[in-house]
């Protein structure tokens, strides 16, 4: 495709505008341009997506998001921290000709952040210039990854909730035990237990396996197509067990599946890549969307681009344009060809931990040996801090 780059720059913040002119195949209407914007580093996070969102309403972009929540004097956030409730849409949004005049309309707008906390910060701040102004607020739909594909693709049939899920796959092992089949012995066996595996065990298979469904669902893919596909196959004539190994996790998709649909449901990560696939997506609400995020997962750029060749304008927040593709996002070979500074930090001083917490106590410990100065005689703070 044939790239235009048109670049401004405004205070410390700027916009870069990138246009893909291919007409690809199965590509969708004409599509909008994605605007890669530069967030100012001056401002703390929060802030500076704050100037995005105001002077995109002011550079005539229109204030929207799909499946807006509109409220006056009230951020729509997911996270709701500090923000209020928002009033309903067909009582609180603007006609057209008012959206024109509001300065703070972004009733047609949805932000994509992290976490709830910047959602939150950023609520906190749209108020908090409304305020200021004297002017009220329609207030965007702020959401964070986990509700992003839900409020934009359509199911087909009632959507697991999280516990339900993960039960879902428990119920699977429960009934081969009850049927007596021996899957769920041959399930075990993948995590290293030979024998059939009790309720606690059955809990913890269900765990580890629903998670591994996720984020292949969110690769576009599943287990069945990782069974069956190429790399699983060059990879099974290095490792003679894995094929088999991938079949039984196929086997406990495809029982899981036929669970679900006997049930009339479906599992939430499974049908955001199912509606995706089939351009399932509801825009009729909202023609903006801002993203403060690093990495999406595959089913998330997917959805972007099908927001795109709809005529959603599509705005990525960056720090740099440095190493990004047309999209905004990270160039993930260009990293990945870069050298750890360890003039600047050691590898011996690098620690690894499995969860937040671990890291945590890890950075306690640290602190511990650190000593207090010499007012204190360099003694170490070990018996200071409380544990």
């Amino acid at each position: 495709p044939v790239e235009r780059v048109d670049r401004t720059m405004v205070g410390g913040s700027g916009t870069t505008s990138r246009h893909s002119d291919a007409a690809g195949a199965g590509a969708v209407g004409a599509g909008a341009a994605t605007t890669i914007r530069v967030l100012d580093a001056r401002l703390s996070i929060s802030e500076a997506l704050c100037d995005v969102l105001c002077d995109g309403v002011g550079a005539g972009a229109g204030a929207g998001g799909a499946g807006a929540s509109a409220g006056t004097g009230a951020a729509g956030s997911e996270a709701g921290a500090g923000a209020g409730a928002g009033a309903a849409p067909e009582l609180g949004a603007p006609s057209a000709s008012d959206r024109r005049t509001h300065r703070f309309d972004f009733s047609r707008t949805m932000v994509l952040v992290p976490g709830g906390r910047l959602a939150g910060a950023l609520s906190r701040r749209l108020l908090a210039r409304a305020k200021a102004a004297s002017e009220p607020l329609f207030a965007p739909m702020i959401v964070t990854p986990k509700r992003f594909g839900p409020n934009l693709v359509a199911p087909t049939r009632p959507i697991l909730g999280d516990v339900a899920a993960l039960f879902s796959w428990r119920e699977v092992l429960d009934r081969s035990i009850a049927a007596k089949d021996g899957f769920a012995v041959r399930a075990a066996a993948l995590f290293g237990m030979a024998e059939e595996p009790d309720p606690r065990v059955r809990m913890r298979i269900a765990r580890r396996v629903r998670r591994l469904s996720a984020e292949v669902a969110a690769s576009m893919g599943s287990l069945q197509s990782i069974a069956t596909g190429a790399a699983a196959r060059d990879a099974a004539r290095v490792r003679g067990d894995l094929a088999a190994r991938l079949e039984v996790l196929a086997e406990f998709e495809r029982r899981r599946t036929e669970l679900l649909v006997a049930c009339g449901c479906e599992d939430r990560d499974e049908s955001i890549r199912d509606g995706v696939r089939a351009g399932r997506v509801v825009a009729d609400g909202g023609d903006r969307v801002v993203v403060l995020f690093a990495d999406p997962d595959p089913v998330q750029r997917e959805l972007l681009r099908l927001l795109r060749a709809r005529g959603v304008r599509v705005e990525v927040c960056v720090h740099r344009t440095d190493d990004v593709d047309e999209e905004g996002f990270p160039i993930a070979a260009r990293w990945e060809g870069r050298a750890f500074p360890t003039e600047r930090i050691p590898d011996g001083v690098i620690r690894v931990a499995d969860r937040p917490s671990g890291a945590a106590k890890d950075v306690i410990e640290a602190i511990r040996t650190l000593p207090l100065g010499s007012d204190r005689g360099g003694r170490s703070t070990g018996d200071a801090l409380p544990t």
